[in-house]
């Protein structure tokens, strides 16, 4: 993946959002690079697809998608009266994406021959693109400019605070909420920032501090397993095992600590 849309692309969070987007208003969604047209021809109307299927597509076309392009949302309507709309997805007052969408006849006013085109109150299409504007907003807030697929700060922060207190009740939903980011997106991106896990990466943070506890301090390991963020004995001695290759008692052995 080369740039920002690509990336965008490929989680199962655009996808998820496109699915239920085009299912709540009837419109299709697609990611798009500055300059790129990537709305797949199955969601356009039979005239468009047919044109592109020729290679016809026309002057007036190209104009009115670039058009679109721009900061800030742009809706035109094209020579057959179809309405689209472009939502900016603005990183460090760079444009890095876009969210296309439209196609649509709003209001009735399109060619009476493209039946197979979405139709839309004006309220409705203007309700669909808010959607969109929320949605390129909390992509924004955790893409920066030029990336290439890290780092994202939002899943940075995450990170920092969990190595810096593994022993607090770190959850999916909390951290996700923090970062203004959806469950699943979150969890999608911490793995591909960090190259492990969520719930690994949180293990292994613990492990960290269960062993500086176990080599600096005499808590018996009971209270090191709590005081690392573990709810058990048989819990922290099953991921400390899995995680340092030895059990906490390898460890403490050696000082001769209570256990």
């Amino acid at each position: 993946m080369s740039n920002p849309a690509d990336i965008l692309r490929s989680t199962a969070i655009a996808r998820d959002y496109a699915k239920s987007f085009a299912a709540a208003t009837g419109l299709p969604v697609a990611i798009e690079a500055p300059g790129e047209f990537h709305l797949d021809s199955a969601d356009l109307p039979e005239c468009c697809r047919q044109m592109i299927a020729h290679g016809k597509t026309c002057v007036k076309c190209e104009s009115t998608h670039t058009a679109l392009q721009g900061n800030t949302p742009r809706t035109v309507r094209c020579f057959a009266g179809l309405t689209s709309s472009a939502i900016p997805v603005v990183v460090r007052d760079e444009t890095v994406a876009y969210l296309h969408t439209g196609h649509a006849a709003v209001n009735g006013d399109a060619d009476k021959r493209h039946t197979g085109a979405p139709r839309l109150t004006r309220g409705q299409y203007e309700g669909a693109l808010r959607l969109l504007e929320l949605f390129s907003r909390q992509l924004a807030e955790n893409l920066p400019a030029g990336s290439n697929g890290s780092p994202y700060p939002a899943i940075d922060r995450a990170a920092r605070d969990i190595r810096r207190n593994p022993e607090k009740a770190w959850s999916l939903t909390a951290l996700a909420r923090r970062a203004k980011m959806h469950p699943s997106y979150f969890s999608e991106m911490f793995h591909q920032r960090l190259g492990l896990t969520l719930t690994r990466f949180l293990a292994g943070a613990r492990v960290d501090k269960a062993r500086q506890l176990l080599v600096h301090t005499d808590l018996r390991i009971i209270e090191v397993a709590y005081a690392a963020g573990f709810g058990s004995v048989s819990q922290f001695n099953r991921v400390f095992s899995r995680e340092a290759g030895c059990r906490p008692s390898a460890v403490r052995g050696l000082r001769g600590a209570r256990v």
